[in-house]
């Protein structure tokens, strides 16, 4: 097998599922190890490969424990409604909200994968579902007292609802 650089394993990992509540997926190109704790569990650990950089150096894969909860907290929100780049944001570093910091919440946001367009429409069809107005729709989306989508966003948004 080619080797991409050093093989990294988190104790996280392996105290999670030494702990029988933890789960995860594999990888297609991941190693498996198997390691034998004391209470005569058997625990298999995945190690992956640390990405390379552009120069072949292996890239460093650390993140902030504050920065891997607020991502973790982003994908919560986005599990409970839609939310813009913005508005999702705003929820993870306000003092009403998460508390993150501001570099946490901007890590979060740009590492969350999330379809913001997507999101704009989930946001648009709960403001028809109240009877709001298309047009009502589209100032809601884009306000910055509303759901702070950009203008793109919200105009997607109204593109790709029931008339």
């Amino acid at each position: 097998m080619e080797s991409h650089g050093p093989r990294r394993l988190t104790s996280l990992a392996l105290a999670l599922a030494a702990s029988g509540s933890f789960a995860m997926a594999v990888p297609a190109a991941a190693q498996t190890t198997t390691v034998r704790t004391t209470r005569a569990t058997t625990v298999t650990a995945v190690t992956t490969a640390a990405p390379r950089t552009s120069a072949g150096k292996t890239a460093a894969r650390s993140v902030s424990r504050e920065k891997a909860n607020a991502l973790k907290a982003a994908r919560q929100y986005l599990a409970m409604g839609p939310f813009s780049k913005r508005g999702l944001h705003n929820q993870l570093t306000s003092r009403y909200g998460s508390q993150f910091s501001k570099a946490a919440g901007t890590y979060a946001v740009n590492n969350v994968k999330a379809n913001w367009n997507a999101q704009a429409v989930r946001a648009g069809r709960v403001y028809l579902e109240m009877g709001l107005s298309r047009e009502e729709v589209r100032q809601q989306l884009k306000s910055p007292y509303g759901e702070k989508f950009t203008k793109a966003e919200a105009d997607y948004a109204l593109r790709h609802l029931p008339r």
